[in-house]
């Protein structure tokens, strides 16, 4: 495997490795954590996460001695909300993603939705230590009592330190 400045050893030379969570609004939720519940993590009476909503193996960072270069956020959706709760959701709700207590993103939810690869920023790189956190904040939205669900994905390239 290929050497990085004689640190670092890439996991899948070449290749996006994608974290990715699922998410569904709630009425009367004014924050939606993203990345924090790691498969097995108690989502509903008897019903734990699975690798079908996330691919997390820790709560808000990574295992180590994984290492991240994080290109950017991308956003699906799974269901068919109305067109009002859309817009609203899109234009209205902000995704924050902060490593630490540094905000490091923060922008309406439709820069992830449309066009995410140009509006995303660059190459943040964190550690398997740093824990990051990373959610929607609902307040302005205004179809609270419209689900809406989807995936987030958090688009990079995944390493590991040399033992």
């Amino acid at each position: 495997m290929p050497l990085i400045g004689n640190l670092l050893e890439q996991l899948e030379p070449y290749a996006l490795y994608s974290c990715f969570d699922t998410f569904e609004t709630e009425p009367g939720k004014k924050r939606l954590a993203l990345f924090d519940k790691p498969i097995g993590h108690k989502k509903m009476p008897g019903v734990m996460q699975s690798y079908a909503d996330t691919n997390m193996q820790l709560p808000s960072q990574l295992p180590a001695p994984q290492r991240y270069l994080l290109h950017g956020f991308e956003i699906e959706l799974t269901n068919s909300p109305s067109e009002m709760a859309l817009k609203s959701f899109l234009w209205r709700a902000m995704f924050v993603f902060m490593l630490g207590q540094k905000l490091y993103w923060q922008c309406p939810v439709a820069d992830l939705f449309f066009n995410w690869k140009e509006r995303n920023p660059r190459n943040i790189y964190f550690e398997y230590d740093d824990a990051f956190s990373c959610y929607f904040d609902l307040q302005d939205h205004f179809a609270p009592n419209d689900s809406i669900a989807g995936r987030v994905l958090m688009h990079g390239s995944l390493f590991r330190g040399i033992q």
